[in-house]
Order: structure tokens, then C-alpha cells, then sequence
């Protein structure tokens, strides 16, 4: 049976990739992995000049997105704690609601700023999200209230009465506040999608008896994925991801949205996972970097709608 997503033993016993394979493959960066997430609270948001804007919360299980940082750190320490992440099955959202859920203000440490937005008005198809923050009054708050509360009491036994207005109660002056939830996964978290199985492959120089055929279910609803034979850069891989994730937009768009990726900060970008976007300079030109941080040759606006005509031609046509 065709199975949308992998987990590592898999790669081992059905596909007879080695532990020296998946080392090199993580290594080099050369495949994407993502997690399995359990049940859980979400704040489903996006980002604005790196800060985290909250469209409305739900309740999630499946899969999570990684960052090349985060992949390497997992497999090197077998541990990784994550607050953020994106969402790669917008379909397994549950209980979605766009009203804000807490008497916090914003903006806060979590969200600087609520939007609501239904899930049905949310177009793109990984959705940046933050696990549900927590609620309450800070510890250090507390015990620094509670030490002028016991402060306040002895000047009162010592002297008969207090210098301030009023003898402070940490339980009503200290606020509630929000506050990060982390999560911890490790190796056994671990998943890989079929088509990332496919690029493996070709990576290693693994031939199987069987061919591995597309999942019936995809991640994408808007497109059929397809392989991709002709790699060329970096940046082209990039292209790729965004015109997967939105097949019908023109250039311009794309460009829009490059643009919209280069403003946030590295390891908060929805489709730059490799932070190749340095900027885009004054002459309208992408200043960018390979995977390894050499820096590339600029692209224009016509290079870039050249690139966008090969890479859809690459992706849809037969």
C-alpha cells in the first residue's frame, strides 16, 4: 500500500536506505523530514516583519514542518523543543475558531496582533502556527511581589504602620501574561512525505525492484505533484514550492511573495526554509545564497519570469 508519509524505520526496512544514507542525506541537507505531531492546541497565524499575527485557533494532529536548523539539531541530540512550526495538513484542523481566546491584550510576547480569519478564507497551504500559549502570572513576578508583601508586613510589626498607600498583594497586582508552550520530539517523531523518498533515492543511487508511486491522498489540493527530473539551483527548488502551493498565481505574485519572504526574519518563513533570500535590492533585483551560503548571481524581474515559465513547464506539463 502507497502511504503518504513515512516514518524512519521504514526508510530502513522497506526502502534499505542505511543509517550512513540517512546521515549523509541530513548532512547535506539534501532531503526534507518533517514531525508527527500528537493532539494538540494551535494558534493558526502568519508572520509580519517577524512578528506573529494570530488568524484563530483549532486543534491539530499531523504533520509539522522543519527548518534545515532544527532537522540537523534533531538528528545530532535525538531531542528537539519546539513553540512554532507550520502546519503540512490543513485538513486534520479540528474545532477551528477565529474569535481571540484570551483576556491578554495585544500586543504580547506570543502575538502582537489579532486578525481573525476563517480557515475556509486562509489560502495558503502550510499554515504557520505556535502551540497554545499558557495563561498566567509570571513565577518571578510573583515571588518578587511576595518578598514586598513580607517586606511591607514587617514594616508594619516593627514601626505600627507602612510608608506606602497600601500593603501590596501579588495576587492582584501582578497581570496574567501568555507565554510560550514548548513541545518535545524526538527521532521517533520523525516522518518523511513519498515524494521526499523518491529525491532520496536519487540522491543515494538507491535502485528498488518496486517503483514508489505518487500518494493517492496529497498534501496539496490545488495540484498533481510530479517529480522533478531537471534540478538546476537552489532557488529553483524554491520556485518550485511556491508555485506547487499556489499553481495559478502570474510571476508578479511570485514575486510578491519572494518579496514578502525576504522581509521575515530567517527561520520564520513559510516557504524559505533555507533562508536563500538575502534581499531584494534597490535595482528590483533577488540578492540570494545556494544552500551552503555561497552567494549566487542576481535575478532580475525578466530572469525571474523566465524561471517561473521553465519551472511550471517542468511541473505541469506532461
Amino acid at each position: 500500500m502507497i502511504k503518504e508519509y513515512y516514518r524512519l524505520d521504514d526508510l530502513k526496512e522497506s526502502f534499505d536506505f542505511s543509517l550512513s544514507d540517512i546521515d549523509y542525506l541530513v548532512a547535506e541537507s539534501k532531503i526534507k523530514f518533517c514531525l508527527f505531531s500528537k493532539s494538540t492546541n494551535v494558534i493558526i497565524g502568519g508572520w509580519r516583519k517577524g512578528k506573529f499575527v494570530g488568524f484563530g485557533q483549532a486543534n491539530y494532529s499531523g504533520l509539522i514542518s522543519l527548518t534545515s536548523k532544527e532537522q540537523t539539531e534533531l538528528f545530532e541530540k535525538n531531542k528537539l523543543n519546539l513553540t512554532q512550526s507550520n502546519i503540512l495538513q490543513k485538513e486534520k484542523l479540528v474545532s477551528y475558531k477565529a474569535s481571540y481566546p484570551f483576556n491578554v491584550t495585544t500586543p504580547n510576547t506570543v502575538i502582537e496582533e489579532w486578525n481573525e480569519k476563517e480557515l475556509t478564507d486562509i489560502e495558503w497551504e502550510h499554515l504557520p502556527f505556535r502551540f497554545y500559549p499558557e495563561e498566567r502570572k509570571s513565577n518571578l513576578k510573583m515571588f518578587e511581589g511576595l518578598v514586598e508583601q513580607l517586606g511591607a508586613i514587617a514594616e508594619v510589626k516593627t514601626t505600627g504602620k507602612y510608608s506606602g498607600d497600601s500593603i501590596p498583594n501579588p495576587l492582584v497586582t501582578v497581570k496574567n501574561e501568555l507565554f510560550f508552550h514548548w513541545k518535545s520530539f524526538s527521532l521517533n517523531d520523525v516522518c518523511i512525505l513519498a515524494d521526499e523518498i523518491i529525491k532520496a533515492q536519487q540522491v543515494t543511487g538507491i535502485i528498488q525492484n518496486e517503483v514508489i508511486e505518487e500518494p493517492k491522498v496529497k498534501l496539496s489540493t490545488t495540484t498533481v505533484h510530479k517529480e522533478i527530473k531537471t534540478r538546476t539551483d537552489d532557488f529553483n527548488d524554491l520556485l518550485i514550492e511556491i508555485i506547487r502551493a499556489n499553481p495559478k498565481k502570474t510571476a508578479k505574485i511570485y514575486w510578491r511573495i519572494i518579496e514578502e519572504e525576504s522581509s521575515e526574519l530567517e527561520g520564520c518563513r513559510v516557504f524559505d526554509k533555507n533562508n536563500l533570500i538575502r534581499a531584494i535590492s534597490e535595482n528590483d533585483s533577488i540578492e540570494w545564497v545556494d544552500k551552503k551560503s555561497r552567494p549566487r548571481k542576481s535575478i532580475s524581474f525578466g530572469s525571474f519570469s523566465n524561471r517561473v515559465s521553465r519551472m511550471k513547464k517542468l511541473i505541469f506539463d506532461d
